[in-house]
């Protein structure tokens, strides 16, 4: 199973660094992909979720295509990134999409139980849940993974 960084966070969320490329690679450093959020502004690419935070360029997100799945924050960024090979996926307040490769990204954790699924388990309480039921996922994208890396 794949454990995946949220926005680059290893211990829990840090908003003051989340998403800026040092705390990315701080990540990447530590063994783990990132799922970053990519947004525009004035058809320029930037990292942030809320808002247009830590300019990033296409080549950066392609050299580091093989650790990033990108969560796509707004229209005007997929059609800046479509022709590239990367993974990515689009969603709002679905509770399931599929990435760009395929993968089921799910918010359901209790209904979900495949390897080709990535499962969001953002809180300490969804961890231990995802701890206590051990169903088999693809990647667990998360603000602790080197405490679930642990167990």
């Amino acid at each position: 199973m794949k454990i995946i960084s949220h926005r680059g966070n290893l211990i829990g969320p840090n908003p003051d660094r989340e998403n800026s490329i040092s705390y990315i690679h701080d990540a990447f450093e530590a063994g783990f992909d990132v799922e970053i959020d990519l947004r525009t502004k004035n058809n320029e690419l930037y990292l942030g979720h809320d808002y247009a935070q830590h300019p990033v360029t296409l080549n950066w997100l392609v050299d580091n295509n093989s650790k990033l799945l990108i969560h796509i924050k707004d229209i005007k960024a997929i059609e800046l990134i479509k022709d590239f090979d990367l993974h990515y996926f689009i969603h709002y307040n679905d509770p399931n999409v599929l990435t760009s490769q395929k993968f089921l990204w799910s918010h359901n954790i209790n209904e979900s139980n495949s390897e080709l699924s990535i499962i969001p388990l953002l809180g300490i309480e969804d961890i231990n849940s995802y701890l206590n039921n051990k169903k088999s996922y693809y990647g667990i994208c998360t603000d602790f993974p080197i405490l679930l890396q642990s167990k």
